[in-house]
């Protein structure tokens, strides 16, 4: 049995049995890399290290740790947030991006580790209907300097078009509090209304027929109670109205019904009343 001592430049073979008293026979070898046929590349430094420059590394200088809290304050189409089923999300999107959060036990919505950009804030329920916001997350100086600022928005305009300023709270060491109000009840179904008499009285026709009746039957009976001369005197003044011929199919003098429309509409002369008779002209 030999043993091998491997060096820089050469190989000695020595008996495991023997003392080594004698020199050895020593094999020289060539080790250059530029000439071993199986060369490998050499490992990296120690000195070298491996960065990341993704942007949700907390390594990364561009990186943000913000947590977003979403709070939803009673109003009075919400009067117990609590009540709201668990279904209900939501959500912050921009342009290649979407953090969703789900609905908290204190009926809050955290978003953690938040980068900056400009977001829309949308909370989806199956019972009610919120506010949509625009959130603009900024880095500040420091670390844990963020800012962050809130406005209301609309579906359907410009993404410039801000509303109301919302404010935005401080909530832990890193972290920032938001208001989302629900603004109505979802309706899916609509309810039919069913019949009421009342409906029947507010129509216009039913209205004037109830007003002819009541002049109709309630006339005779003020006349009865009326005084004895104020009664001649109506009667005196019926009789010489226009109305009461017409409604009588009598024509009165100078009343419609001796009237001509179109002569009149023509500028045809007024025809004399009076005709003398035996005159010839």
């Amino acid at each position: 049995m030999w043993l091998v001592e491997l060096s820089s430049s050469h190989i000695n073979l020595t008996p495991s049995n023997s003392p080594s008293t004698h020199p050895h026979p020593r094999i020289p070898i060539h080790a250059s890399p530029s000439t071993h046929p199986h060369h490998l590349p050499p490992h990296p430094s120690p000195s070298r290290k491996c960065t990341s420059s993704s942007p949700s590394s907390p390594s990364s200088p561009s990186a943000l740790a913000l947590h977003l809290r979403v709070l939803l304050p009673p109003t009075p189409s919400l009067l117990t947030p609590s009540l709201l089923p668990p279904s209900t999300t939501a959500s912050l999107t921009t342009q290649g991006h979407v953090y969703t959060a789900p609905l908290g036990a204190s009926s809050t919505f955290d978003f953690r580790n938040v980068s900056a950009g400009s977001y829309l804030l949308d909370v989806v329920g199956s019972t009610h209907v919120f506010a949509p916001l625009r959130v603009d997350i900024t880095k500040g100086d420091g670390e844990g300097s963020e800012v962050v600022k809130a406005w209301g928005t609309w579906r359907g305009n410009e993404w410039e078009n801000k509303g109301e300023v919302v404010e935005v709270g401080v909530w832990g060491r890193e972290g920032r509090v938001v208001e989302v109000k629900a603004v109505g009840v979802k309706q899916y179904l609509t309810e039919r209304t069913g019949f009421s008499p009342l409906s029947i009285l507010k129509n216009p026709m039913i209205l004037m027929a109830g007003v002819a009746m009541l002049m109709m039957f309630g006339m005779p009976k003020l006349m009865e109670n009326m005084d004895p001369e104020t009664r001649a005197e109506f009667e005196e003044r019926q009789k010489s109205s226009p109305m009461n011929g017409l409604l009588n199919g009598q024509a009165a003098q100078g009343g419609a019904a001796s009237f001509d429309a179109a002569a009149w509409l023509a500028g045809a002369p007024s025809k004399k009343q009076g005709v003398e008779k035996g005159v010839t002209r």
